[in-house]
Formats: C-alpha cells, sequence, structure tokens
C-alpha cells in the first residue's frame, strides 16, 4: 500500500481533475464537498468533508481561502486503510476549487496534536502531504509559498510580494521541485529574523547540492509514511 508521499506525489494537477468523483462525492455550495469511502461508515450521511473558508483580502492582493478537511466532523479523525480513496476525494474537490475561484491565497488548516492513540500523533502530516501535493501540481507557475502552509497565486506574488521584503522564487524553480520551495521558505525565514535585511534586494539562492551517497534531494528525506 502506498503512503501520503506516493499519493500525494505521484498526481498532477491534470491527473487530479480527471479523478472519478469519489462515492456520492457533491458540493453542497460553493465552499464545502463532501464525500463517502466504500467500506468506511461514520455517522454522518457524508463521512468526509473538505471545506473551504474565505479569508478577507489583505492589502489588495486577492482573497484567500482556508482549506479544511473532516472525517465525522472531526479533523484529527482518521482511519487507517482508507488513505488513497480518502485523498484521492480532497485532492478532487481541492483541485476543482482552484480551477474555479483562482483565490489569491491557499491556507491549510492546522490539525491540532489529539489525546487519542493514534489520531493525529503527527499533527503537520497532513499539511505536509498538502505541500507535496501542492508543489507536483500547482508550484510555482501558478501559486508559490515563503512560508509553511500558505501558498500565494503567482502574478499577486510577483506584483504585491516579490522584491518588497520578501524572497524572489527561485529562478531554477520547476514543477516537482521541492528543494526549490523550501530554499525561498529558508530565505524568508532568515529575513524575518534579520529584520535589517527586509528592505535589502532578494537574491535568489543557488540549489541545494544532492546527497553524496544517495543522490537524492535531502529535503526529500524527512517525509514519513502514514496509513
Amino acid at each position: 500500500m502506498k503512503n501520503f508521499k506516493q499519493f500525494f506525489y505521484e498526481r498532477s494537477a491534470e491527473e487530479i481533475m480527471s479523478l472519478p468523483s469519489p462515492k456520492g462525492g457533491k458540493w453542497l455550495d460553493g465552499n464545502n464537498y463532501v464525500f463517502n469511502v466504500e467500506g468506511d461508515t461514520c455517522n454522518q450521511e457524508y463521512c468526509y468533508n473538505v471545506k473551504f473558508e474565505d479569508l478577507p483580502d489583505i492589502g489588495n492582493k486577492g482573497n484567500g481561502v482556508m482549506i479544511s478537511f473532516t472525517r465525522d466532523n472531526m479533523m484529527s479523525d482518521q482511519r487507517k486503510g482508507f488513505g488513497q480513496q480518502v485523498f484521492d476525494g480532497v485532492r478532487k474537490a481541492i483541485g476543482e476549487f482552484i480551477q474555479r475561484n483562482k483565490p489569491g491565497r491557499i491556507v491549510w488548516a492546522p490539525v491540532d496534536r489529539s489525546s487519542k492513540p493514534g489520531l493525529a500523533d503527527n499533527p503537520n502530516a497532513r499539511s505536509k502531504a498538502y505541500d507535496i501535493w501542492a508543489v507536483k501540481s500547482i508550484w510555482p507557475q501558478m501559486y508559490v509559498s515563503y512560508r509553511p502552509n500558505e501558498w500565494v497565486r503567482r502574478d499577486i506574488y510577483d506584483q504585491h510580494y516579490a522584491g518588497k521584503g520578501y524572497p524572489a522564487v527561485p529562478p531554477d524553480a520547476k514543477t516537482g521541485d521541492r528543494a526549490s520551495m523550501l530554499r525561498m521558505r529558508s530565505e524568508y525565514e532568515n529575513r524575518n529574523n534579520n529584520k535589517n535585511l527586509i528592505n535589502k534586494p532578494s537574491v535568489a539562492k543557488p540549489p541545494l547540492a544532492k546527497t553524496a551517497k544517495t543522490g537524492e534531494d535531502p529535503f526529500m528525506l524527512d517525509l514519513i509514511d502514514i496509513n
């Protein structure tokens, strides 16, 4: 069985849009997509709900949306064995929403650590999985990310962010290249920690070297398997 990293990383935006609708999958309104998974039952008519909460426009930089995902009205409730079907449904909803609304920024809703064994033991895992999908699907032509859990539409970023205290999009950035996205975030974090650099022109950093032993991108080595 494939893990979250494989589910998200192996599917492009085009593939996601061509995914069949999940069982019972439908939009209740413009901001809520619900669906079920064969063999998984819960206390609601629709077990799974992908919610898109409108965020206000900040400084004429475009409207935003916060994306959250619940099962049986619980953000931390995860069931083993249904990962691929569940996140096919989640990706279907996200892909359709982005294509239809083209929000100015996308924010992944945080997931709190659960006190129940086996539920949200790693609260960052879900946002990390979304990031991996986003790098493969919308980075850097459609959306870019200068800090964790937030993605900004590229035209808005180029106009309102780049060169104004925010890092430039690495010139070598390409779809599927997570290392370049993480370098961009690292530069923003360093700038934020060193206020004296905030008004200096941004210079994109060169690509990081591959690991000597395996040849793998070092940023891909911290991904965890979840099932």
